[in-house]
């Protein structure tokens, strides 16, 4: 047996030296051929360590990334877009069990003349007129004790103070305040104004009031104050003596 394999071993070799000779390309790839077929056969067929070949010209062209596009629900959305996600429905607020406030009602005088902006206010008698006259609008004037007189101090408290009031006079009349101190130091030329006002449009008591035209003819007034009647009591005088007024 083995003078066998000796002999086909020298014959190979003779036979692969002829074939050279004649052809060497094709012994060349026949011997490669052979190594291949051999590891082939050798090789483990479940082999991890093996990477097959392969050449750019034949590998497969990877496809383009698709682009992602997010979903856009037609206009006007329906319920059926909330529910898809498209658009988050606006949140419902809960249920107030607080009354609703009172509506508030401005008081509206009946005739008296109303004017636009604020009209001022002086503590000086001959600037109010000037300012009257001006505005072409009633004159309206307290004669006060605001240091002595409790009555007068009421008045302030419950009507002359309060944004009501003040806001409705604003609207209605030039006010000139005449405070007629008597436990506070005053100038002598002021004190001596203040008696002839006093004396010019017969004040006698205190607190008074009294609604004048811009002609400083006296429409009307209001004499003294009760504790507690309130500023309404007080405007509505005031409305029927300014409506007197003609512009």
């Amino acid at each position: 047996m083995r003078n066998f394999l000796v002999l086909l071993v020298v014959a190979l070799v003779v036979a692969g030296g002829y074939g050279y000779n004649k052809n060497p390309k094709a012994c060349q790839k026949l011997g490669l051929d052979v190594v291949a077929d051999t590891k082939a056969i050798y090789a483990p067929a479940d082999s991890t360590n093996s990477v097959p070949e392969v050449s750019a010209d034949t590998a497969p062209a990877a496809p383009p990334p698709v682009p992602i596009v997010a979903p856009t629900p037609p206009t006007p959305p329906t319920p059926q877009h909330y529910a898809m996600g498209y658009v988050a429905p606006a949140p419902t607020p809960p249920p107030s069990s607080a009354a609703p406030a009172p509506a508030t009602t401005a008081i509206a005088p009946s005739g008296a003349p109303r004017y636009v902006g604020h009209l001022p206010s002086f503590t000086d008698y001959n600037q109010g007129l000037a300012a009257a006259r001006t505005n072409r609008a009633p004159l309206l004037i307290l004669f006060t004790g605001s240091d002595w007189c409790p009555y007068c101090q009421k008045l302030d408290q419950e009507v002359i103070s309060t944004p009501n009031f003040q806001s409705y006079v604003a609207g209605h009349f030039v006010f000139v305040t005449i405070d007629d101190l008597r436990n506070t130091p005053m100038l002598s030329d002021d004190k001596k104004e203040i008696t002839e006002l006093e004396q010019r449009f017969q004040i006698s008591g205190f607190p008074s009031m009294l609604v004048l035209d811009d002609n400083e003819h006296v429409l009307g007034g209001i004499g003294g104050y009760e504790p507690g009647s309130g500023p309404s009591a007080v405007m509505s005088k005031l409305d029927t003596i300014a409506a007197k007024f003609t512009q």
